[in-house]
């Protein structure tokens, strides 16, 4: 008997153990698991900034692009393409996560912060860039005098010029 009760207390330390390191082994298991979560949720929401970074210089890009086509052309249809990428970029610019990450860490979006005070100026270059053309056009079909004509292009450069810059 005093050897079965050994085998016993044995079997039972052996048991403990055994449900110990299986106790242990699910702990660690859900920390690495609840670890690995958060991480991934972590890059998940700095992969979606990326893009939306990404989206955000794509669109100022093509707006650029756009930009000198309608100074080339002054076309109906590629002022209505210049208004339908302002619109794109004002939408990304005005993204709910962009203002959430601003009101974090204002100094870390200090280019966003410029980017959306220069989208708003180029939006009013625009309209005036526009309004300036038509008023040029006016004036060339009113056979008005050379001068008002040309003080029309050169006010259209220099918008032209901050446009660009």
């Amino acid at each position: 008997q005093p050897l079965n009760e050994v085998r016993r207390g044995k079997e039972m330390k052996i048991k403990t153990i055994l449900i110990l390191l299986s106790v242990v082994f699910a702990v660690l298991l859900i920390a690495i698991a609840s670890i690995m979560l958060l991480t991934f949720g972590q890059v998940n929401k700095e992969l979606e900034a990326d893009y939306r970074a990404h989206d955000i210089m794509e669109d100022v890009s093509e707006l650029n692009i756009v930009t000198h086509e309608y100074v080339m052309h002054h076309g109906k249809r590629m002022a209505q393409q210049w208004r339908l990428k302002y619109d794109s970029l004002g939408r990304l610019l005005s993204h709910k996560r962009w203002k959430e990450e601003e009101e974090r860490s204002p100094e870390g979006l200090v280019i966003l912060k410029s980017i959306r005070e220069n989208y708003k100026t180029i939006g009013n270059l625009f309209s005036r860039l526009q309004t300036n053309f038509v008023n040029r056009k006016k004036l060339m079909r009113d056979k008005e005098p050379e001068e008002e004509v040309d003080l029309s292009f050169a006010l259209e450069n220099r918008q032209i010029g901050r446009a660009h810059v």
